[in-house]
């Protein structure tokens, strides 16, 4: 490990000459033809079969050596059909050989997709048998229909990773490292092993598998969540199937907190803020997380919560299992509640937390804002010192920030005299923002504790 983090850009993408990004394409140029160039292939080539004068104790021992050989004329060989004993136990006695190459790859596209693959139907055949405890080669016909390939890493029987090298690529991947990272550090500390990005990803799949069991993802999260004793919510949403078959139940919502979230939250429950991230998972579900602001003016996790959809109903079930949680632990509901302008969302929080006062996020509401502004701004060439969108956003933030109700009318009427010209913008705001003036102004905001929230 102590290698890795001397590892430079160019070590991580570039290797013998070759680069992460040559070779995925050289192996689908070279390691997934579908026969388009079997013309030009035809003939047959000069590579020199393996030795049949050998004998080994294991067909293992057969096999490794028969690569060796086929490595350095630049082809692989792989088994095609095995034969096992119809007496005593059934022993493997004879093995019949192939090229990677040979053979065809059936067509199973439905026609939207063409299938490819490295078999161009090589000619080259080969038969593994034992006989008196020994396993020898016969040559059946030595003959390829193709060139020496350019690259051993085309061929999956040529990367085959060793123990020590899959244990290293295992323990590097339960680490936040990337794949090509892993790739370039085993290449570096390992030049021996042929590895692609593409055995990595494999292999950690693998290692994915194993860790789940007999579980799917989803069972084996909420397994976790009961063996470490984590307060855990699931919606699951039913649907029968057809038939007599057992009902199919897909996980729509989860809700989970830990306990020194549970106990900040009891200590600190005045100030509430909720917000929902999109697309920052593989299951594509929103998450909602839900933070707390203390005395001291620092922000805690309460809870977090997946959900499959973004409307009332999925927030009303999710706010909901917070208003539990203040229930379980004798807990007082949250005084100040802050959100974007989702009705949605703002919607549930009246529903379930009907007393608290609810303020909107001003980092929304200027993102929104500038971003109208930009859109709508309409330069007048005529003024010296133009004026800008940011400029606007100055005058915008000090009526947002109005302590009384006599400074918020006088910033507002002077940000509308101003940039009378942008129609547009001024109506916008007055649609969209001036109507909830209540909560994002501070002179409105302010009237209850939310610690300098917004």
């Amino acid at each position: 490990m102590e290698n890795f983090g001397e590892l430079s850009e160019s070590s991580a993408w570039a290797w013998e000459g070759f680069s992460d990004a040559g070779i995925d394409e050289f192996e689908l140029d070279s390691g997934t033809n579908n026969g388009s160039n079997a013309a030009t292939e035809s003939a047959p080539m000069n590579l020199e079969p393996p030795p049949e004068t050998e004998y080994y104790d294991t067909y293992q021992q057969l096999l490794v050596a028969v690569n060796n050989w086929a490595l350095k004329q630049g082809y692989a060989i792989t088994s095609k059909r095995t034969l096992k004993s119809k007496r005593g136990k059934g022993e493997l006695y004879k093995i019949y050989l192939q090229c990677d190459r040979g053979g065809r790859q059936k067509d199973r596209s439905n026609g939207i997709r063409s299938c490819a693959s490295r078999r161009i139907d090589c000619p080259f055949d080969a038969v593994a048998k034992k006989d008196a405890d020994l396993w020898s080669l016969k040559i059946r016909d030595p003959e390829h229909n193709h060139p020496p390939f350019l690259s051993a890493l085309a061929h999956p029987v040529h990367r085959k990773m060793d123990k020590e090298t899959r244990n290293e690529v295992r323990n590097l991947s339960r680490q936040p490292i990337k794949p090509r990272e892993i790739t370039a550090y085993i290449r570096l500390n390992a030049p021996d092993q042929r590895l692609t990005r593409r055995d990595v990803y494999n292999e950690r799949v693998r290692l994915r598998r194993e860790q789940l069991g007999k579980y799917t993802p989803t069972q084996a999260l909420l397994h976790e969540f009961q063996r470490r004793g984590i307060t855990h919510t699931p919606l699951f949403e039913t649907s029968p199937t057809v038939g007599e078959q057992n009902i199919d139940q897909r996980l729509c919502g989860l809700f989970f907190t830990f306990p020194w979230c549970e106990k900040m939250w009891a200590s600190h429950p005045e100030v509430l803020l909720i917000d929902a991230t999109y697309k920052t998972n593989r299951f594509r579900m929103p998450l909602v997380q839900f933070t707390g602001v203390s005395n001291l003016h620092t922000n805690f996790n309460i809870g977090f919560c997946f959900i499959n959809s973004e409307d009332e109903n999925a927030y009303v079930w999710t706010i909901q299992r917070l208003s539990d949680l203040i229930s379980a632990r004798g807990g007082q509901p949250p005084q100040v509640i802050v959100t974007d302008n989702e009705d949605g969302l703002k919607n549930a929080c009246d529903t379930v937390f009907p007393d608290a006062q609810q303020i909107l996020c001003t980092w929304h509401i200027d993102k929104n804002v500038l971003g109208r502004a930009r859109k709508t701004w309409i330069t007048n060439d005529s003024e010296e010192d133009g004026k800008t969108a940011q400029e606007f956003m100055g005058h915008w933030r000090n009526v947002a920030r109005s302590k009384t109700l006599v400074e918020f009318r006088d910033n507002w009427a002077i940000l509308e005299g101003q940039y009378a010209e942008q129609v547009e913008l001024i109506n916008y705001l007055k649609a969209e923002y001036l109507p909830l003036r209540h909560q994002w102004v501070d002179f409105w905001a302010d009237q209850a504790m939310n610690y300098g929230t917004r």
